[in-house]
């Protein structure tokens, strides 16, 4: 049964030892490519004037990458419906010499924008001579390797009212498609405008019925700025595209997005596929000098630090509460710095200059540790510039109403950004915890906190800590609620850093006073405590949800005691301990005067 566990393991097409799992040191014989043809297609530019040239500039850097066979379009180049030869001829320039870019061949399709002239008349014929002079013809097909492309026109009249597919073209495209099967290859059909989509074409009855026996596999056109495929039938395939910098509205699960279109051609068979604009990027997106300079703003601890601390709001409120935030600047070029409050909402970095987007802030929130519903709010503050190795130190203030339950630690984002070596603005978020200066209250649960902030933290609800007086002692009850909880194993005892970085669930006390700080850990799965002589007495009592534990710190104990911090450190089974606490390190909750 192991064996044939080990050998599962084994992902093809490696070759197992004969002790079993895989051979070390095998050269691996990879298959040969199953791809027969790639095409990519480039949807509408229409009505996104110069600010949608971008998406078609990274549109023509993604193609490069991916290096396609060739690459087509569904039409509309140009916003175009111009009375002036010289507006069509600049507009067809500013796209023409994007594409001409292009690595591999590319063939145009003509749609309504680059044919129709301004004045509506269908006599006008200058724009489609213009076009057929500065790009190409209006109706043709590309004989590909394995594949025919037949490209229709889909403006025959000129008037952008009447939609046919006349006498002349659809003789053609039968001949077209008698051909394609006598080469023995697949063909696929482009056009502007969805031609199956208009009643006057007559589609269905016309021309449909004559492409799965011609071997027709799909049909592509683009003209509604919406992306979304319709319905196969008889194995063909119906796709419309939406832009490549042209004017959407809307999200792009309405089909409304900046993209491109591939489509691939195995066996005779054929998918198409999408992606955005801009999806790939260069190999030095980011150059080694930049993302150093990133390091230095967010590995040292130093470079933001929060001064002062909030009371607790209690019955009072608090009305301004004074803090400042001091920032130093490492880098050999101003930064610039702002202070915001998290509220998980519109967390999307932006890149100027470049389609891609990353909204990872938002997606790995975690709520059991980020209070998006503070009644902490932060009072104006404006960006501060900060010169080369300098530093700022910038007043806060910070209201919050009063509260009858102890206030959950807030949230703060102190982003700073340069400019990098390609021009770029390059933001770096600093999360930061604003301080609060606890004080046990008898009855009272208090959470404990992830002060300092790390990806590893659990969606576990915090930890809280109650404090009672019984006689001269005091006795803390933490409750956890753990949905895994670590148990010991022998490896564990070996740990040097089994007190501050444990590798079970444990509990840790540490007492503030005149000397350093004295710290006891406690293990709830071994009964271990890990800390000097005649220290607290720990217990495990029952709990429903996790564990729960209670703390009984003796009065000669707390004679010199100026404050206290609780922790919990949860495991997980993990590589990872993930500590919350009572307080920040060097902030300890104050004892209050009946709790000595």
């Amino acid at each position: 049964m192991l064996a044939l566990l080990v050998a599962m393991l084994v992902v093809p097409p490696f070759t197992d030892a004969p002790s079993g799992g895989a051979l070390e040191g095998q050269i691996v014989q990879s298959p040969p490519p199953q791809r027969d043809l790639r095409i990519a297609i480039l949807p509408d530019r229409t009505t996104g004037r110069d600010w949608g040239l971008p998406y078609l500039d990274a549109a023509v850097e993604d193609l490069n990458r991916l290096k396609p066979d060739a690459v087509f379009c569904v039409g509309d180049l140009v916003q175009g419906y111009t009375r002036r030869p010289e507006v069509w001829q600049s507009q067809m320039d500013a796209y023409l010499s994007r594409v001409r870019a292009l690595d591999m061949p590319w063939y145009p399709t003509a749609g309504n924008h680059d044919v129709i002239a301004g004045t509506r008349d269908p006599s006008d014929r200058r724009f489609a001579e213009l076009y057929r002079r500065a790009v190409g013809p209006l109706w043709y097909a590309v004989d590909l390797d394995r594949l025919t492309a037949i490209v229709l026109f889909s403006d025959e009249n000129l008037d952008d009212r009447s939609v046919q597919l006349g006498d002349e073209q659809f003789a053609w495209l039968k001949g077209q498609l008698d051909r394609a099967k006598a080469r023995g290859v697949p063909s696929i059909l482009l056009m502007h405008r969805p031609l199956w989509r208009y009643r006057e074409v007559d589609w269905d009855t016309r021309v449909h019925p004559l492409l799965a026996p011609a071997g027709t596999v799909a049909v592509i056109a683009g003209h509604f700025h919406s992306m979304q495929r319709d319905p196969d039938r008889d194995g063909v395939q119906y796709h419309i595209l939406g832009t490549c910098g042209g004017m959407i509205d809307q999200h792009p699960l309405t089909g409304q997005l900046q993209h491109i279109s591939m489509l691939d051609l195995q066996d005779g068979t054929v998918e198409v596929w999408h992606q955005f604009a801009g999806a790939t990027l260069p190999g030095d997106f980011v150059v080694a000098e930049d993302q150093e300079r990133v390091f230095k703003l967010k590995r040292d601890e130093k470079s933001v630090l929060i001064s002062g601390s909030l009371p607790e709001p209690g019955t009072r409120g608090l009305h301004e509460s004074p803090l400042t935030v001091t920032i130093s600047n490492p880098l050999d070029r101003p930064i610039t710095a702002r202070v915001t409050m998290r509220d998980g909402r519109n967390e999307e970095w932006i890149v100027p200059g470049e389609p891609a987007v990353s909204r990872t802030p938002r997606d790995t929130l975690n709520p059991a540790v980020t209070d998006l519903g503070t009644p902490v709010t932060l009072g104006p503050m404006n960006s501060v510039t900060i010169a080369a190795r300098a530093k700022a130190t910038i007043p806060m203030t910070v209201d919050c109403p009063a509260l009858t339950a102890p206030l959950r630690a807030p949230e703060v984002v102190v982003e700073l950004s340069f400019t990098d070596s390609k021009g770029r603005t390059v933001p770096v978020s600093i999360r930061r915890r604003l301080p609060i200066a606890r004080t046990l209250t008898p009855g009272i649960a208090m959470p404990l906190e992830e002060w300092d902030w790390t990806p590893y933290t659990t969606e576990d609800a915090p930890p809280t800590m109650t404090a009672e007086r019984s006689g001269d002692a005091l006795v803390l009850t933490i409750r956890v609620p753990d949905d895994r909880v670590a148990q010991s194993f022998p490896s564990a005892a070996k740990r040097r850093d089994r007190a501050t970085n444990p590798m079970v669930d444990a509990l840790a006390v540490r007492l503030h006073g005149p000397a350093e700080p004295v710290l006891w850990t406690w293990e709830p799965s071994t009964g271990s405590v890990l800390g000097p002589t005649n220290g607290p007495a720990f217990e495990r009592v029952s709990s429903t949800d996790g564990w729960s534990a209670r703390c009984t710190i003796p009065s000669e104990l707390l004679k010199e005691v100026s404050g206290i911090n609780i922790g919990v450190a949860d495991n997980d089974d993990t590589y990872h301990t993930q500590w919350r606490w009572l307080s920040p390190n060097d902030l300890p909750a104050a004892l209050g005067t009946n709790q000595r």
